[in-house]
């Protein structure tokens, strides 16, 4: 069900504030007042492309992709309560760039989506640095060709920084990508080093583009 931009769970019932152009961006691990959030967003001209409910952490919680208009910068946002609840608080789990979005009713992964990297250090990487929820940790390719053998779609990737979920820190300039099953629109969000480790940050259900998002798609973004 496609929701307005701004009548969220994260976002509901919370006044637009305009802020002075110099107010500073949201960084990645932050978690701030919703009101807060919202005002900076729209400071920034951000709006929502891809809603879900984030899974397996032992209660479902809203997560929204932003985008600006032409798809060069955007935010992944959690709140504290699940889609269509107002949120309290917002927590930034990363700030990214160069996003992708990809027509997920057609099958196949998109050549961009790809990074042909070397499996022998990719998992090297995956061991040494304990990456992913529960570990889950591939080289990037195999891990998307075995999310596409199971019926899940490339739907989004960018490149920016992350909080890998075993220890919490900060990892930057990791590819960040999105797959979503058509047939019940659960997804994974995972993230991949430089050297090709990929590595699940969360699951996701009720996943689905906006009218943002599909507008970003026609733009071929």
């Amino acid at each position: 069900m496609r929701m307005s931009p701004w009548t969220l769970g994260l976002f509901a019932g919370v006044a637009v504030v305009t802020l002075p152009a110099s107010a500073s961006a949201l960084d990645t691990g932050q978690c701030l007042p919703a009101a807060q959030v919202r005002a900076t967003l729209t400071a920034e001209s951000q709006n929502p492309i891809i809603l879900g409910n984030r899974t397996g952490y032992g209660y479902a919680t809203a997560l929204i992709f932003t985008s600006d208009t032409t798809g060069s910068r955007g935010y992944l946002l959690r709140g504290d309560k699940p889609l269509g609840q107002q949120a309290d608080t917002i927590c930034i789990d990363s700030v990214y760039r160069d996003i992708r979005l990809n027509d997920i009713t057609r099958p196949g992964i998109p050549a961009w989506a790809m990074m042909a990297v070397d499996a022998a250090r990719a998992n090297a990487d995956c061991r040494e640095n304990r990456l992913g929820y529960q570990e889950d940790c591939s080289p990037h390719d195999l891990a998307l060709e075995t999310m596409e053998g199971r019926g899940s779609r490339v739907m989004f990737a960018a490149t920016g920084e992350v909080i890998n979920p075993r220890d919490g820190s900060r990892r930057q300039n990791q590819r960040i990508t999105v797959t979503i099953s058509a047939s019940d629109q659960l997804g994974g969000v995972m993230a991949t080093t430089q050297v090709g480790a990929n590595y699940l940050l969360s699951a996701y259900s009720d996943m689905s583009y906006t009218q943002h998002g599909e507008a970003l798609l026609l733009q071929g973004r």
